[in-house]
C-alpha cells in the first residue's frame, strides 16, 4: 500500500495552521524540501521524519500514515 507521506506532513502543518516557514524555523529543514514534500516532488529521509514527528509530537506512524498489523 502506498503511502503519501507529503499529504499527511501538510494535514499535520495545516491542522496546526503554521506555514511552511514556520516549520523550517523550528526544525531547519528548508521550505523548499517541505514543499517538495508535500508535493510529492521527493520524499523525506527517515531523519527528517524523526525531526517532523517530533516537531508535531506525533508518533513516525501517524506522520507516515503506518498503521501497525493486528497480532494474530
Amino acid at each position: 500500500m502506498k503511502r503519501d507521506i507529503g499529504a499527511r506532513i501538510k494535514q499535520f502543518r495545516l491542522a496546526r495552521d503554521m506555514s511552511q516557514e514556520r516549520i523550517e524555523k523550528a526544525t531547519g529543514i528548508k521550505q523548499q524540501s517541505i514543499s517538495d514534500y508535500e508535493r510529492g516532488v521527493s520524499e523525506p529521509s527517515i531523519a527528517t521524519l524523526w525531526r517532523l514527528a517530533d516537531f508535531f509530537c506525533v508518533t513516525l506512524d501517524d506522520l507516515v500514515g503506518r498503521t501497525p498489523p493486528k497480532n494474530k
